[in-house]
C-alpha cells in the first residue's frame, strides 16, 4: 500500500471517530462550560491561517465547530487528499495530515480534562478509551505528532500506557 493513500484513508477514519466521540459529549461542552478551548492547563486559540490568519480566542465547543469544519475542508479537497490513483498527493500533504492528527489531539485532550466524568456518566468510557488508544498507536507508528506536544495528556497516556511513561 502506498503510505500516503494510507495515510489519508486513516486521517478520514480518525476524523469520523474523533467526530462520533465529541458527539457524546457535546451537549456539555458549551459555552458556559467551556468557554476556553483548554487541556489541563494549557489554552488553545484557533488560526486556520486562511480564514483566521491570527490566532482567536474561542470557545471550546467554537474551536471544536472550527476544526471539524477545517478538517472536513481539507480531506474533501482532492488536490490535498487525492481520490484517484493516478493522482499525485501535494508536498505538503504530510504536513497538513500532521496538523490535523496534532488537532485532533487536543480535541481528545478536552474530552479527557474537561468531559470524562460526563462520558464515564454516559458509559462510554471504554469507548472513548478505545478510539483513543487506536488514534495514538497511529500517531506514534508513523510519527504525527512530536513527543513534546504529547506531553500535554502524559497522565492520560500514562494511565492507558499507550507506550513507556512520559516524564
Amino acid at each position: 500500500e502506498n503510505l500516503k493513500e494510507w495515510l489519508a484513508v486513516n486521517t478520514i477514519y480518525f476524523y469520523n471517530a474523533a467526530s462520533l466521540i465529541y458527539g457524546s459529549c457535546e451537549k456539555f461542552c458549551t459555552e458556559v462550560t467551556c468557554p476556553i478551548m483548554r487541556v489541563d492547563t494549557y489554552e488553545f486559540l484557533w488560526a486556520d491561517g486562511d480564514k483566521i490568519k491570527h490566532p482567536i480566542n474561542v470557545s471550546a465547543p467554537e474551536y471544536i465547530s472550527l476544526l471539524f469544519d477545517w478538517i472536513d475542508e481539507h480531506v474533501s479537497n482532492e488536490l490535498t487528499f487525492p481520490q484517484s490513483e493516478d493522482c499525485t498527493f501535494p508536498k505538503t500533504f504530510d504536513s497538513v495530515v500532521k496538523n490535523i492528527f496534532r488537532r485532533m489531539f487536543r480535541l481528545y485532550g478536552h474530552i479527557y480534562y474537561s468531559h470524562f466524568q460526563d462520558v464515564v456518566d454516559n458509559g462510554a468510557e471504554v469507548h472513548l478509551n478505545s478510539c483513543f488508544k487506536h488514534f495514538m498507536f497511529f500517531v506514534l507508528e508513523f510519527k504525527l505528532i512530536e513527543r513534546d506536544q504529547l506531553m500535554i495528556m502524559k497522565k492520560v497516556i500514562n494511565r492507558l500506557k499507550i507506550m513507556p511513561p512520559l516524564f
